[in-house]
């Protein structure tokens, strides 16, 4: 399983407008292979910073899902919202033998 976090500043006129994109950008990532769940985190001291924190059962489907996703409209109609570029990581759970 891999864990993929997206960062993102919204521009504060057209705040609740991202917020939608988003929204709807998480609910269609469902329809994608290898997708377990995600959480869209608003942060407390700055309501423009969005990140979302979402699991994977293997980082190939993820990046997949980032590659067929990447023309689509909501992507599309987001781009003009955000007040820098996106941010992507991804990040697998240390697992050690103890």
């Amino acid at each position: 399983m891999v864990s993929v976090i997206w960062d993102m500043l919204l521009d504060e006129t057209h705040r609740d407008e991202g917020l939608g994109i988003v929204r709807t950008i998480w609910e269609d990532m469902k329809g994608f292979e290898g997708y377990i769940k995600h959480n869209i985190l608003i942060d407390d001291d700055n309501p423009n910073h969005i990140s979302i924190i979402s699991d994977w059962s293997k980082r190939e489907l993820a990046d997949h899902s980032v590659a067929t996703y990447a023309n689509s409209e909501p992507v599309r109609l987001l781009a003009p919202l955000l007040a820098g570029p996106r941010k992507r990581f991804v990040f697998r759970q240390d697992v050690t033998d103890e």
